[in-house]
């Protein structure tokens, strides 16, 4: 797994979380209908200009996300081996997660619920204060940028995976 960063791009947000709140991965469903349309529709809209990323650097929390075995499954037998999603990630002045938001989806639901759980879990340095001031004033202060995550999936049965 590896997490890349982008600045905010076009995108419809098909899951909120906020601190403790949003759905459960496991009630997610594990892949969308037509997962060959959803991926060239998630790739034609990843094309262009990569935008910047949050003002600060994240300090703790892992980005490293597997799917849970229905996901991997799942991703084996649509004979896809990698899936990219990207998320916007709002934190306070204090670094702290706010947000988290799905803004391209990996066309798997509960893989995406999964890195979003995962990112709230996340802690960035304190936001600078001259970009705590743009954003507004005293503790109410945040910044929001992308991450983009990519998972690369070994060409073998998910029985075979750890």
């Amino acid at each position: 797994m590896r997490s890349e960063w982008l600045v905010v791009i076009a995108g419809a947000a098909l899951l909120g979380c906020e601190q403790g709140t949003g759905p459960s991965s496991a009630s997610l469903p594990t892949v969308v209908g037509t997962p060959s349309r959803c991926i060239e529709q998630r790739d034609a809209a990843f094309a262009g200009q990569q935008p910047d990323g949050l003002p600060v650097a994240r300090v703790s929390g892992s980005s490293d996300v597997q799917p849970d075995a229905d996901t991997r499954h799942a991703i084996y037998t649509y004979g896809i081996n990698k899936i990219v999603s990207s998320f916007t990630v709002c934190v306070d002045a204090t670094g702290a997660v706010q947000k988290v938001t799905v803004l391209q989806t990996s066309c798997f639901p509960r893989y995406d619920g999964q890195v979003a759980a995962k990112m709230q879990t996340w802690h960035f340095a304190a936001l600078p204060v001259d970009a705590a001031a743009g954003s507004g004033s005293g503790s109410g202060a945040t910044a929001c940028g992308a991450v983009k995550f990519t998972y690369d999936q070994p060409d073998r049965p998910p029985d075979a995976m750890h």
